[in-house]
């Protein structure tokens, strides 16, 4: 019945390097100080993502310079300033999600993950794409082109939120008492 924990030790240490602390829910009192210290994790990326595309959406309003031959920006401006907008609310909609999850009375989810490895190590495996992809969305929110029209990079940012908020789904399965 140990076996998938031994299996899952390369698991143990990418989030031991990803996430300082994290004691992988072996004592009781731990167990919502890790779900806290992943989904802090994971909302930091959220926040870098967030003020990145704050920043990208900033630049392209400044490039929207109006006049009285042009009172309005440019329709792909707006597009962009909409889209760039809409990527921000996904974003902060999904750090919410985070955030905000529930969890279980700790001793009976501390009791449940030790009876059941398989729980636990589909515990952890969650929590490692949880926060790689926490990790991918910051990236990829900074290597959206907002100068291209319509903004490049967006497409694959939405896909990575979809993934993370089905690992946030998924996770919060784990954790919660059937």
């Amino acid at each position: 019945m140990t076996a998938p924990i031994r299996d899952a030790s390369w698991i143990r240490n990418q989030l031991e390097h990803l996430i300082n602390g994290y004691s992988f829910y072996e004592r009781r009192t731990q167990v919502r100080a890790d779900d806290l210290l992943l989904r802090q994790h994971v909302a930091a990326s959220l926040d870098q993502a967030t003020a990145t595309l704050r920043a990208k959406h900033g630049r392209v309003a400044a490039t929207a310079a109006v006049s009285r031959e042009q009172p309005m920006p440019p329709a792909e401006v707006l597009q962009a300033l909409r889209a760039l907008d809409g990527a921000r609310r996904g974003l902060d909609d999904l750090a919410t999600l985070v955030r905000a999850a529930p969890l279980g009375a700790m001793d009976r989810t501390h009791e449940r993950l030790r009876r059941n490895l398989d729980v636990l190590a589909g515990l952890w495996t969650a929590d490692l794409r949880c926060a790689e992809l926490g990790g991918q969305i910051s990236a990829q929110a900074r290597a959206v082109d907002e100068a291209q029209r319509p903004v490049a990079g967006l497409d694959v940012l939405d896909g990575l939120l979809a993934g993370l908020a089905s690992a946030v789904r998924d996770r919060d399965t784990l954790l919660l008492p059937l």
